[in-house]
């Protein structure tokens, strides 16, 4: 829920391997160089997935460089029952002040083979110092739905709610949002 602050997602002038599947294992490791000398700041990454029948396992690490000194772990999974698929992450934000942890539990419902409904809660709990928030909790829940038009054209509507609460169990900051449009692979 926080992570998206100063996480690189595409880091510039990188080199990655991707490794072939391995009867659902596979994995990839990157690094990206950064060519401002004076702020060090390269980022490494990599992530190891087993996905293989109705189970879903992962575990991915990024280290964002010497300058921003944060550090990014996620361990995630997912199962598939058939009515449902269930969804779990645990992650954890650490900086050179503080670390935070979150959490998120989600399922999603395949109503017919082209309308899927899905829902998902998620904490953000900031510990020592965190520079972000570093005394509140963030709490966020959401629903949405997904419906096939086509092989790749899919229409989608959301909608969000987070709070965030202060040390003392006030809330500082609500958000809702709501989203609907469709996507379309080329």
């Amino acid at each position: 829920m926080d992570s998206g602050n100063n996480y690189s997602a595409n880091p510039n002038n990188g080199f990655k391997y991707t490794s072939p599947d391995f009867g659902g294992f596979s994995g990839a490791v990157s690094y990206s160089l950064d060519e401002n000398t004076a702020t060090k700041s390269n980022v490494t990454a990599f992530h190891v997935k087993y996905a293989n029948g109705p189970i879903y396992a992962g575990v991915a690490y990024q280290d964002e460089g010497d300058t921003a000194d944060i550090k990014y772990t996620r361990i995630n999974g997912s199962y598939d029952f058939g009515v449902a698929q269930l969804l779990l992450t645990y992650g954890r934000v650490k900086e050179a002040a503080g670390s935070a942890n979150e959490y998120s539990i989600g399922v999603n419902f395949p109503v017919s083979p082209a309308l899927t409904v899905s829902a998902a809660y998620a904490i953000h709990n900031p510990n020592n110092g965190y520079s972000t928030n570093p005394d509140g909790e963030r709490k966020g829940f959401g629903v949405g739905a997904t419906y096939a038009l086509s092989k790749r054209t899919t229409a989608y509507a959301a909608y969000t709610t987070a709070n965030t609460d202060d040390a003392a169990g006030a809330r500082t900051a609500e958000t809702r949002l709501f989203g609907v449009g469709v996507r379309h692979a080329f």
